[in-house]
């Protein structure tokens, strides 16, 4: 009896439809997939990230969004296999990438306004994270999407 191998997904697998699988999303327990670069041109105000990956119709999918705060260090964690992000020797504006997480008033543990204008970004030079202005502030954003994970066969 011959036995096949199982193919396991790791981070960095380039998918046949062109997207990159990035991780297992923490938040929903699916697989999360990403493009293969991040939105093209000048870095953006988080609004018009936002609105530009919502709007995304790529790859055959037409369902992606930013990742949310954990999933944008799920991303972190794998750059390296996931490739292409913009992570230079130096702190700048290009090394900041975008999480879809706004503060709100369940999350603004300084107190403030509850309708502030912060949203969270990560340095993929050296995995900081910082709120910053969603209007003013201007960064990088790789746009994700989710699929339920197969079944395994041992839950058959």
């Amino acid at each position: 009896m011959t036995r096949t191998a199982k193919k396991t997904l790791r981070p960095g697998h380039r998918m046949k439809d062109g997207t990159v699988f990035a991780g297992i999303s923490p938040d929903t327990g699916e697989n999360m997939f990403v493009t293969p670069r991040d939105i093209p041109g000048k870095p953006k105000t988080w609004e018009a990230a936002v609105e530009y990956a919502e709007g995304l119709d790529a790859h055959g999918h037409k369902d992606w969004s930013l990742p949310s705060e954990f999933e944008l260090k799920e991303l972190f964690n794998n750059k390296a296999s996931i490739g292409n992000f913009d992570a230079g020797q130096r702190k700048t504006k290009r090394t900041y990438y975008y999480a879809s997480t706004r503060e709100t008033a369940d999350n603004d543990w300084w107190g403030g306004d509850p309708f502030a204008d912060e949203v969270l970004a990560q340095d993929f030079r050296d995995g900081t994270r910082h709120w910053i202005s969603r209007k003013e502030d201007v960064f990088r954003a790789r746009p994700v999407r989710r699929e339920p994970r197969p079944p395994c066969a041992c839950d058959i």
